[in-house]
């Protein structure tokens, strides 16, 4: 690996006293902070993470979050050194390859191995007990068979709580909306992280700003805000000039590494459209937002209210220009092919960047034509959105053989997700539970035909095989078809989960009592949904836009260097209905492959959601 092209550095060194004071740091919290980092450096503790969520950024800004905590408690019993060490220490399970769910333990053993001799037996296993702990669910830690008093178990739990609130206050470093890209205060432990917590937006926003203020100094060319070169991508862009570029929400890559992707291979992904290549790089989870390209205008189709507004809040947008030479045209037989999409096989050295504020970006495209936000948050759409979500979930067929528990995995994220927004579709979990039931019957039956029909046992590893069938039987039975024969994905088969719904004993009214079905088939509603300001004539357009512009409350500024943050990019609703229903886990745990041949004896686990994350 090239490690020489890495700069590993502290960006809060380069905070000022006015912006430490904003967060209730001093100047000699910074020091600690930077030293740690420092010694992170040199001992290459996170250099060689293929985990860009879990790097040494956010293992600062933990640190950070660790350090405002113990300033608000002021509690003269907590050991900040060994907590601060924990924290330091806390993610590097990740980096040598552990899973998220195992990488506390993971790491508390590595940190063992590494600190023998330089640290005393005792404060070896408190320190490796909080490294364990933060990747837990469960926040008590066990103290059956330690040997601490009943004062010190508090001190630990407490520092325990601590670092947990510190790692939860930096998720919004994750480039996805609610539930994933925010944190909930109500799983905060300490009131001192419920304090900072409305302050980690912005404490997200001048970090990355300082990385981008680095980097242009460092380097001695505009990056911010650079709008003139991004005219000049999309120049290339229409003239056919092929410029290979990767959008991303974080500022300080050196390095752009070949990830595992849905696709077969290892990959770092490119484009040559920069508005897709934003769409990529931000709107990620398709459920969510999905997308589509109508007379040159890319569409992003917000379902839930305000998702758009928390994925964007206090991001930024980079563009890294790329070596043509590297990639080339993405051609393979698989099931989700992408549609022009360049690829490269090895790491890749950016040749320079741009950077935007994200709401600005989004705004700045709007104006240009480049790009739409459609709101449709009916309840029909949003209930087409919920059951997108199996298409993941699906996927994990081909994951099976490397992770035997990926599909309860995945049930355990869509339910996530599900008891988030279930607040606009009252009764969904219920007919997420039996459509997930319906989804494991079909892959059952697909698996029992493949073998009768093939005579051999089906290679789950080969999408040809199992996946492809149950995506395709998935997609044409649980979704409407357009006019022209095409998936609508926007809208359900009414019929067809009706006859789901019915078959698996769902006993209340179909659709919501006392509203209007979930799965309504209005034929006008449709049309009028699916309405875009692309498809109006171009003397319209114009018009259609300022209206637009008014409902979401955007000032555009016509000068595209002095663009000012918006408000929102989006209207915001309140919905006042409770959640109040029930969610059940009902996990698949095995797919018994005893077809009777003889040939086939194996145990198949099947289990939960994945994020979409391509590179």
């Amino acid at each position: 690996m090239n490690n020489s092209k890495i700069k590993e550095e502290s960006y809060l060194r380069e905070f000022s006293d006015e912006m430490l004071k904003k967060y209730g740091l001093s100047t000699a919290d910074k020091e600690t902070i930077t030293s740690l980092v420092e010694k992170s450096i040199k001992k290459h503790l996170y250099t060689d993470t293929n985990d860009f969520q879990h790097d040494l950024k956010h293992i600062e800004k933990v640190l950070a979050y660790v350090v405002m905590i113990v300033n608000k408690i002021s509690n003269p019993n907590i050991n900040k050194s060994l907590l601060l060490t924990a924290a330091l220490y806390h993610d590097i399970g990740k980096t040598i390859g552990a899973s998220n769910k195992s990488h506390g333990q993971v790491g508390a053993l590595e940190f063992t191995k590494l600190m023998q001799g330089m640290m005393s037996s005792k404060d070896i296993e408190t320190v490796s007990m909080l490294i364990n702990q933060h990747a837990l669910e469960e926040d008590k830690i066990d103290f059956a068979s330690k040997d601490y008093t009943l004062e010190e178990q508090e001190q630990i739990q407490l520092m325990s709580d601590i670092l947990k609130d510190a790692d939860a206050l930096d998720r919004n470093r994750l480039n996805y909306p609610a539930p994933f890209g925010n944190c909930d205060v109500n799983k905060l432990r300490t009131e001192a992280a419920k304090e900072i917590l409305p302050l980690t937006n912005d404490f997200y926003h001048d970090y990355y700003k300082t990385i981008i203020e680095v980097r242009e100094k460092r380097n001695g060319i505009k990056i911010l805000d650079n709008y003139a070169k991004l005219e000049e991508l999309f120049n290339n862009y229409q003239s056919g000039k092929k410029t290979m570029l990767h959008a991303s929400l974080d500022p300080s890559i050196d390095i752009l590494r070949p990830r595992r992707s849905t696709q077969k291979g290892s990959y770092v992904y490119a484009g040559v459209d920069p508005t897709d290549c934003m769409k990529m790089a931000t709107f990620r989870l398709s459920f969510l937002f999905s997308g589509y390209k109508e007379n040159g205008v890319h569409i992003i189709n917000e379902t839930f209210p305000n998702t758009v507004d928390e994925v964007l809040e206090g991001k930024f947008i980079t563009f890294y220009i790329l070596p043509n030479e590297l990639f080339h045209e993405y051609v393979g037989n698989v099931t989700a092919s992408p549609n022009r999409e360049w690829v490269a096989t090895s790491n890749v050295v950016p040749i320079r960047q741009i950077s935007f504020e994200a709401k600005d970006l989004v705004k700045y495209l709007i104006n240009t034509n480049r790009l739409s936000i459609n709101h449709n948050n009916s309840k029909e759409v949003m209930m087409a959105a919920f059951v997108r979500m199996f298409r993941t979930y699906i996927w994990g067929i081909a994951e099976i053989n490397e992770n035997p528990k990926i599909f309860d995995q995945k049930w355990q994220q869509i339910q996530a997700i599900v008891k988030y927004y279930e607040k606009y579709c009252p009764n969904i979990m219920k007919k997420m539970q039996i459509i997930k039931q319906s989804i494991d019957n079909d892959i059952k039956v697909c698996i029992a035909d493949f073998a009768e029909k093939n005579g051999r046992t089906p290679d789950l590893s080969n999408e040809n095989d199992i996946l492809q069938p149950v995506q395709s039987h998935f997609l044409g039975t649980f979704f409407a078809r357009k006019s022209d024969g095409r998936i609508d994905w926007h809208h359900l088969n009414e019929k067809y989960i009706k006859e789901i719904l019915t078959k698996y004993g769902y006993s209340e009214e179909y659709g919501d009592t006392k509203e209007e079905n979930l799965f309504s088939n209005n034929m006008n509603d449709r049309q009028e949904s699916q309405k875009h300001f692309a498809t109006i004539k171009p003397e319209d357009k114009n018009i259609y836009q300022k209206m637009l512009a008014a409902k979401e409350q955007l000032s555009l500024d016509s000068s595209v260097t002095k663009a000012k943050p918006m408000s929102r990019v989006l209207t915001k609703k309140e919905n006042t209905e409770q959640n109040n229903n029930d969610s059940n886990s009902g996990f698949i745990s095995t797919l018994l492959l005893s077809l009777g041949v003889g040939f086939i004896s194996g145990v198949v686990s099947v289990l939960s959601y994945l994020f979409i994350s391509r590179g």
